[in-house]
C-alpha cells in the first residue's frame, strides 16, 4: 500500500500475523518494510486471497459471516496454543 494512504492497515495487519503466527490457517509472515513509497508485507499464500473471496460476494459480508470467521480464527488460535 502507498506509505501516505489516509487509513493505512499493513503495518496493524503484520503485527497481527505476527501474534497469530503458527495457529492452524494462520499465514507466516515472512517480511514487513517501508520500500520507497510504499508498504510491503510478504507472506505465505495459503489458498485464495481473502480480498479475492470479498470481491466475490459483492464487498459485503453479513454479520454473521464476520462472527463466524472471528469465532473460527479464535477457536483455532487458543487450540493452537
Amino acid at each position: 500500500e502507498i506509505v501516505k494512504i489516509k487509513h493505512p492497515q499493513l503495518l496493524y495487519e503484520s503485527k497481527l500475523y505476527k501474534l497469530l503466527q503458527g495457529g492452524t490457517g494462520i499465514p507466516n509472515v515472512r517480511w514487513f518494510c517501508v520500500e520507497g513509497d510504499y508498504n510491503v508485507l510478504v507472506m505465505d499464500l495459503l489458498g485464495h486471497i481473502p480480498e479475492d473471496l470479498f470481491n466475490f460476494c459483492s464487498r459485503k459480508l453479513s454479520l454473521k459471516t464476520v462472527l463466524m470467521l472471528a469465532d473460527q480464527m479464535v477457536c483455532e488460535f487458543i487450540c493452537s496454543c
